[in-house]
């Protein structure tokens, strides 16, 4: 490979890159945030995953988060981590299944 070839390939790496950024900027422009929180008390909420399943609740979603008090009960320290399921109608109202 001479340095012309390096530099070829060098100009078609650096013209991919800025065409995949271009997409990537377009992509998550076109995004939409609601302010309006979608679920509320919880501490540290993080990971979720939303699927659609169809049926009465269309929507389906499983997170992890805080889970305060009850599962550390005398163990030194209020909550532990856990994993959490939701359901769906409509991705705006949400039903957290606690036991």
């Amino acid at each position: 490979m001479d340095w012309r070839d390096l530099i070829r390939r060098d100009i078609f790496v650096a013209l991919l890159c800025l065409t995949l950024s271009a997409f990537t900027v377009r992509a998550e422009s076109s995004w939409e945030r609601d302010t309006q929180p979608l679920l509320y008390n919880f501490n540290n909420m993080y990971g979720p995953c939303v699927v659609e399943t169809g049926g009465e609740y269309r929507f389906k979603m499983w997170f992890f988060g805080w889970s305060a008090r009850h599962a550390n009960q005398g163990a030194g320290w209020p909550g532990c981590d856990a994993i959490f399921h939701a359901r769906s109608k409509d991705l705006r109202h949400w039903e957290v299944y606690s036991k």
